[in-house]
């Protein structure tokens, strides 16, 4: 499960033998409505099908947290999912976030960065738990070269603590979890691959990461 964003990993990762769907979601949509979206994508196309391995970047892979999260048939849906430098534990707090983006962006999408502050976060999580038994990998990373299109983000998260340029590293991942950190890349890098960040194959690390949360769930 990609944004739109990721236009060539669909292709990268068929090359490599995977099968892909993908969910195209627009802009910064809300986080609610587009994990709604995400429902009932999934339960639309699950039925009489093989399990899914979802793969989502950033907010696609809360997306797919929360899904899975809040709704078990969505959960059966899958045998596994890996996220990549997701703020599934959010970043800073809704005041802050709100009080600069509504300064300096498109006040529009204030809401969704709301809805991925830390304290919406906490509370969301509190209301729907992750599921515990759901095989997972958390793709983490922090860096200390930020990509071009993340600098502006500076003030917003703050850069005291090790982060990908975007996210703290340490709310990337859900405690209980399996943790894949791969240091140097940043929040960028994964999906737009333009100059100034690392390249990154992205089939090539998706491809690593279906591989790795099949071998977590055989060994489990």
């Amino acid at each position: 499960m990609y944004p739109p964003y990721f236009r060539h990993s669909k292709h990268d990762a068929q090359k490599l033998g995977l099968r892909v769907k993908r969910l195209k979601l627009g802009g910064l949509g809300s986080i609610s409505e587009n994990t709604n979206r995400l429902v009932d994508f999934i339960l639309a196309r699950s039925i009489h099908e093989d399990k899914l391995l979802g793969i989502g970047h950033s907010a696609g892979g809360v997306l797919l947290a929360n899904a899975i999260s809040m709704d078990s048939s969505v959960k059966e849906a899958f045998s596994g999912i890996g996220t990549l430098l997701s703020p599934l534990k959010g970043f800073k707090s809704k005041a802050d976030i709100g009080t600069h983006f509504s300064e300096r962006f498109a006040p529009r999408s204030m809401h969704v960065l709301g809805e991925l502050s830390t304290d919406h976060r906490t509370d969301f999580l509190k209301a729907n738990p992750y599921p515990s038994d759901m095989t997972t990998l958390n793709l983490t990373s922090s860096t200390d070269r930020y990509h071009p299109v993340f600098r502006h983000w500076a003030p917003l998260i703050g850069l005291s603590e090790l982060n990908d340029g975007y996210v703290p590293t340490t709310n990337q991942f859900l405690e209980g979890q399996h943790v894949a950190h791969l240091e140097g890349l940043d929040h960028g890098s994964v999906a737009w691959q333009l100059p100034g960040g690392k390249q990154v194959f992205q089939g090539a690390l998706v491809k690593s990461m279906v591989d790795t949360l099949v071998e977590i769930k055989e060994t489990n």
